[in-house]
């Protein structure tokens, strides 16, 4: 499979999503997109804040995941299938 290439596109801010890594706590906050990375950032249980980098290098497969397991609440997601970490699983906050 080829390198993910870094996003060199303009955008216009961020983007409000629900995120989690694994089978970790899920997450309320924003997507941004860099160079060469993405960041996700808000807040988890309890008010925590957490912030998690996901570099476009160490991203081996981008899906839309559709099984129970993969979804967040009733919303599909995004899955982002590292190498050699637990996926990143992404929705929008609307729904879908």
């Amino acid at each position: 499979m080829p390198p993910v290439r870094a996003y060199s596109a303009p955008m216009d801010g961020s983007h409000a999503v629900k995120w989690r890594e694994g089978r970790g706590s899920l997450h309320a906050g924003r997507l941004e997109l860099n160079g060469r990375h993405l960041t996700l950032s808000g807040t988890g249980p309890e008010g925590r804040i957490a912030q998690l980098r996901v570099f476009f290098d160490d991203i081996d497969e981008v899906r839309i995941g559709r099984e129970a397991r993969e979804r967040i609440g009733e919303s599909r997601t995004v899955v982002l299938e590292r190498v050699g970490a637990a996926p990143v699983y992404i929705a929008g906050m609307t729904g879908g």
